[in-house]
């Protein structure tokens, strides 16, 4: 069975994710349908203790009432709370995509299992909050990731320079289109990085509802209205989705 989410991102590239925090996941779902958001992600560093209790149930509510592709995303140190239970990758067949920071330790051999077993997409990411590492640390982490048979891979980095946005943008270039891969510049100069990033072939790109989740972020809202706005093909087909998704519910 092919994964939705991904088949969209190999023909219509990129994809605008929202990433939510603050006081009720409920209502930034909400918030994320109404502002038409392609992808919402959802962080287990910051919803976990939400999710403690029946997780399945709530992850399945979300599905059906929202219809938005959801993103879990594993942070803090180790790729599951402490939490966390083989049932609860049950809870996970209502997702779209996960994304596990990169690390050899990690027991990838039963990430993979289960991410064949509920059809999700595979999305590893390195996260580097003090420094642009150098391009040849960056090829390594983005082969060292492509190895374990991530559908996309996932570079963030902070950004003091412009020569460091260079360096994600040179990293994209490497590998992309070719192999799904995102990169994206944090701290104050990072919205420039986000917004050239379709340029050069970035697939995903997030915004944030409710607070940020990472320093660089734009609000949802104003990342969409840019995106379309320097990206016709973007507009087209957010439009087009938009029209298909109001003829199904006739």
């Amino acid at each position: 069975m092919k994964n939705e989410i991904l088949e969209l991102l190999k023909k219509s590239s990129p994809q605008l994710v929202a990433s939510l925090d603050g006081d009720d996941l409920p209502y930034l779902l909400e918030q994320a349908r109404a502002e038409r958001a392609d992808i919402v992600e959802i962080r287990l560093d910051i919803w976990g203790n939400f999710f403690r209790e029946e997780m399945l149930e709530k992850m399945a509510r979300f599905k059906n009432k929202v219809g938005i592709p959801m993103l879990v995303s594993f942070r803090g140190g180790h790729p599951f709370p402490s939490w966390w239970q083989p049932v609860h990758w049950r809870a996970l067949a209502s997702a779209s995509m996960i994304d596990v920071e990169w690390n050899p330790k990690y027991p990838w051999r039963e990430i993979m299992r289960n991410v064949k077993k509920f059809n999700l997409c595979l999305v590893i990411s390195h996260h580097d909050y003090q420094t642009t590492p150098s391009i040849k640390n960056l090829i390594k982490i983005t082969r060292s990731a492509d190895a374990k048979k991530a559908d996309i891979v996932k570079i963030a980095t902070r950004v003091k320079s412009e020569a460091d946005i260079r360096t994600l943008l040179d990293l994209s270039v490497r590998f992309a289109p070719k192999k799904l891969m995102t990169v994206m510049g944090m701290g104050p100069m990072g919205n420039l990085s986000r917004l050239v990033g379709p340029l050069f072939h970035a697939c995903l790109l997030y915004g944030y509802i409710g607070t940020p989740t990472a320093s660089g972020q734009l609000p949802y809202r104003e990342l969409q209205e840019r995106i379309r706005a320097l990206y016709p093909s973007y507009d087209q087909d957010l439009q087009a989705r938009q029209i298909k998704l109001a003829t199904a519910r006739l």
